[in-house]
């Protein structure tokens, strides 16, 4: 009976221990793929990673805290990057046994990425620190740059221009010569309807500007002055 019990005990810590190490190797693969796509720049798409890995090996270390601090920061989430900043460093300190390491075949945090780490630590609190004061500015959408209506330049804000059209009475002479007789012979007449001009002035809508005498421009916000964001109320 004994020797039963032994050896399903002995079965259950193997397939524990087999199961603990599967997970491990798992995370790993994880943490790879996350730290490529941290290399490459691609920030945002390598957090998703850094969560399974922390998942998969059912907690955290400092190889993953690394990670996660810098994806976090160059998303610009950096009231995110400032609580994992705040877990990296507990586990420095007294935290130390919270910690879910990888096996030894993945290499450690190395001094100069903790010093990199503490390098960002001051801009991260400050940048978290006015994302928690400050929303979205609603003027701009965040944007930074708003819409506005100048006085269309064509027209001066009239919404309609001036254009010359040949004069229809004239054909565009300007007039015509009268035979007066022998005596006078052919005169010059100027047309009386467009005063020797050959055109009369006629107007249209704006090309430029559709007949709405303006056209739209985009500026710098007048609220949040280029920021995209503005004091919290």
């Amino acid at each position: 009976m004994n020797k039963i019990i032994f050896t399903s005990l002995l079965l259950f810590l193997i397939s524990s221990v087999s199961h603990a190490q599967n997970n491990n190797f798992r995370a790993q693969g994880f943490y790879y793929k996350a730290k490529e796509l941290k290399e490459s720049g691609s920030y945002s798409n390598a957090i998703p990673y850094c969560k399974k890995a922390e998942e998969a090996l059912g907690g955290s270390n400092l190889e993953l805290q690394y990670l996660y601090i810098l994806c976090y920061y160059y998303s610009r989430d950096y009231s995110n990057a400032q609580k994992e900043m705040e877990r990296f460093f507990n586990f420095k300190g007294d935290h130390k046994d919270q910690i879910k390491k990888f096996d030894k075949s993945v290499d450690r945090i190395t001094d100069d990425e903790t010093k990199a780490v503490t390098q960002l630590m001051v801009d991260i609190d400050e940048k978290a620190h006015y994302e928690s004061t400050h929303t979205t500015c609603g003027n701009c959408s965040g944007t930074g740059t708003e819409s506005y209506h100048k006085d269309c330049f064509s027209c001066n804000g009239k919404g309609y221009e001036s254009y010359q059209k040949a004069c229809s009475n004239c054909n565009g002479n300007g007039g015509s010569y009268i035979d007066h007789g022998t005596a006078v012979g052919k005169k010059w007449h100027k047309c009386a309807y467009c005063f020797g001009k050959a055109y009369s002035t006629q107007s249209r809508k704006c090309s430029d500007c559709s007949g709405k005498g303006y056209n739209s421009d985009t500026r710098t916000c007048t609220r949040c002055f280029g920021n995209g964001k503005v004091a919290k109320e």
